[in-house]
């Protein structure tokens, strides 16, 4: 819930197995009070299991945005590493259930872009920008590193620019893998 932004995915977060896993209907948290889009956000995460399987039902929720930026966060906080940076107590003892969160949190996570200021190696990334596929976030990678190229050229590139390097730009995975963006050497 402390991860979600808005009202709504808040009360979605402390909701979502509710109905999968207690005597809680749909119907009565209508009874109760909750809005529409609340009730429809639990009725995309709520699993069927005797209905579809687990890749289907992840399919499923990708029809309703709250349901999807609950899932993503419930997902994200099942696969944390340890503090000490190692494996996660469940990679360690349940690696199926580990595997099959990592490829939901894949299917419903998103792709963001970083940049980083290469006259500040101190400084951290800022945010440029989220994306719901691979595609998307490389080619709004290269788009940014395309428009740093225009005022800041790289050596990477073929050039260097008296000033200095440019910006970093970076790009990190559904599941927190960061991989540094390059820019196209002219040919």
């Amino acid at each position: 819930m402390f991860k979600m932004k808005s009202e709504e995915e808040k009360i979605v977060g402390v909701l979502h197995d509710v109905v999968e896993e207690s005597s809680v209907t749909l119907d009565r948290l209508k009874d109760l009070g909750y809005s529409d889009q609340i009730v429809q956000a639990i009725d995309y995460l709520t699993w069927r299991k005797d209905q579809e399987s687990y890749e289907q039902y992840v399919r499923r929720l990708k029809s309703d945005s709250l349901a999807v930026a609950v899932k993503r966060a419930d997902l994200a906080d099942h696969l944390v590493p340890s503090i000490d940076g190692g494996s996660t107590w469940l990679e360690k003892n349940y690696p199926e259930l580990y595997e099959r969160y990592r490829k939901a949190l894949i299917e419903v996570g998103c792709w963001k872009v970083f940049g980083r200021d290469g006259f500040d190696v101190e400084a951290g990334m800022y945010p440029l920008g989220e994306y719901s596929s691979e595609f998307e976030a490389l080619e709004a990678a290269y788009k940014r590193l395309e428009e740093l190229e225009e005022t800041r050229t790289s050596s990477n590139s073929g050039g260097q620019n008296p000033n200095g390097i440019q910006d970093r730009v970076y790009v990190e995975t559904p599941d927190g893998k960061v991989k540094r963006i390059m820019p196209q050497l002219k040919k």
